[in-house]
């Protein structure tokens, strides 16, 4: 991405971008405030300490979505209040999810309060007022999503907003997880990949507050049966590299988000699962003497990419796959 000055000198502002921007200087609070108004939401935005005020914040597009963290320091508190006036100048009325990574929030909307500790989640809307007060040195990632992406996964949405999904539960723990590599890697990958990438994330997010927040997770039987059967075709298909969860998909005659939604619902998502049962499929063969080479071991299981192969093998097992065949 192409980075261009937004204006102010060197000793108040770096890392000034389209989508990235850092403030080291009090007299630049205007400046940021103007910069959150413009890529996520118009709001006023109160300050209750003249202390010298320090941020770094993003923003990155990412298919159907977009992504980006806020860090703030030495502020003391801030106070967000988005009101009717501010809601007829900017008619923007996407969905707002927040990651708390550090520090206290407070998210209030429809009359609900949600304080968040690190870990937690919550859902807001911008086409309704709302407030959000910080407390404290924070971290948080911010998510928007326009609204009828949310709506088609998640109809109830509406009614879900200013509530805690608690942090170190399993799905707020998973979503968590899915956004914070995705931010990670959102400056080098490409707009192909990010639009795949986006849509999934919208999965994996919308399933997660309704599996925590709408009390309506599908457990019954006939979900645990389509998770079976798609678990088998995905081990009996391990060999193959090109698979990925639009084959998986039509292979089962269901959606990519049911599917994304049946593996959420079970801890983790398609291309985790797959990937553990390649490297268990590896590992066996070589500890059990099936293969004779490590690249036999890892084309067998579906892996293209020797070097992938080799680092998710000694993260998995804490060892080089190589040093597996020297034990026999």
């Amino acid at each position: 991405m192409a980075v261009r000055d937004a204006g102010g000198g060197a000793a108040s502002l770096g890392a000034i971008g389209d989508r990235v921007i850092t403030v080291r200087d009090s007299d630049r609070f205007d400046f940021w405030h103007d910069w959150i108004c413009r890529h996520y939401s118009e709001s006023d935005c109160r300050r209750e300490s003249e202390k010298v005020f320090a941020s770094r914040a993003s923003n990155w597009a990412c298919g159907p979505l977009e992504l980006g963290e806020i860090t703030l320091s030495g502020h003391g508190a801030l106070r967000f209040d988005r009101r009717p006036a501010a809601i007829r100048r900017d008619p923007r009325d996407h969905f707002q999810v927040m990651l708390v990574e550090r520090g206290e929030v407070a998210v209030m909307q429809d009359d609900r309060v949600a304080r968040l500790r690190p870990g937690d989640m919550v859902l807001y809307h911008q086409a309704r007022p709302f407030s959000v007060s910080v407390t404290g040195d924070s971290a948080s990632i911010m998510l928007n999503l326009p609204w009828p992406a949310l709506t088609e996964r998640l109809p109830e949405a509406g009614r879900l907003t200013a509530s805690r999904l608690a942090g170190g539960t399993l799905f707020a723990e998973l979503a968590a997880t899915v956004l914070q590599q995705l931010l990670r890697g959102m400056p080098d990958a490409g707009p192909a990949d990010l639009t795949r990438l986006g849509a999934s994330a919208i999965d994996i997010v919308a399933a997660a507050i309704e599996a925590e927040l709408g009390g309506r997770a599908d457990r019954d039987q006939g979900h645990a049966d389509l998770l079976r059967r798609t678990k088998a075709f995905m081990r009996a298909n391990l060999y193959d590299p090109s698979l990925d969860t639009d084959a998986i998909a039509t292979a089962q005659g269901i959606s990519r988000r049911t599917l994304n939604r049946l593996f959420v619902a079970d801890g983790t998502t398609p291309m985790r699962w797959l990937l553990q049962e390649r490297l268990a499929a590896s590992y066996r063969a070589l500890a059990e003497g099936e293969v004779r080479q490590v690249t036999d071991a890892a084309f067998n299981a579906g892996f293209n990419d020797l070097s992938h192969f080799s680092r998710s093998f000694r993260k998995a097992f804490g060892c080089n796959p190589s040093s597996l065949r020297r034990r026999r």
